[in-house]
């Protein structure tokens, strides 16, 4: 399970740096930077890289039941060698996120499905900003245009 997780989080966060050209792509291949793996991580779900700070922000369940509405979700901050910098970046300033899954990083702000809302946090102040998405019962990724 650890392996599958590890491997995982790698393809996440290399599908997530891949429009920044911090991996290289050959024939429809990903090469592999590193073979480290991260630990300490409660069910992470997926990773989205920032390439102002750069780094890496990982989005943890905190226990694996994704429609369960409990207040342990979490985003961590973490290097781009693997290392946790902040195990709970976000949320921060007493904002509760549940099942963190879809992100997006724009500019300054990160974007956050979890559930049935979507949070705007501004990386800067660390500040989230929940905006409802009336009707959906589980939202699972976001695009911003």
């Amino acid at each position: 399970m650890r392996r599958a997780v590890s491997i995982g989080l790698v393809l996440s966060a290399l599908l997530a740096i891949a429009p920044f050209g911090l991996c290289t792509e050959a024939s429809a291949q990903t090469r592999v930077v590193s073979e480290r793996t991260v630990t300490g991580l409660k069910f992470p779900e997926s990773a989205i890289y920032d390439p102002k700070a750069k780094v890496l922000y990982v989005g943890q369940f905190g226990e694996l039941k994704p429609a369960e509405k409990d207040g342990k979700g979490k985003i961590s901050r973490v290097s781009l060698d693997g290392k946790i910098l902040d195990e709970q970046f976000l949320p921060a300033g007493g904002d509760v996120l549940n099942k963190p899954k879809g992100m997006w990083v724009e500019g300054n702000r990160l974007w956050v499905t979890d559930i049935d809302v979507a949070w705007v946090f501004d990386l800067q102040s660390r500040r989230g900003r929940k905006v409802a998405l009336p009707g959906i019962k589980f939202a699972n990724d976001l695009t911003v245009k």
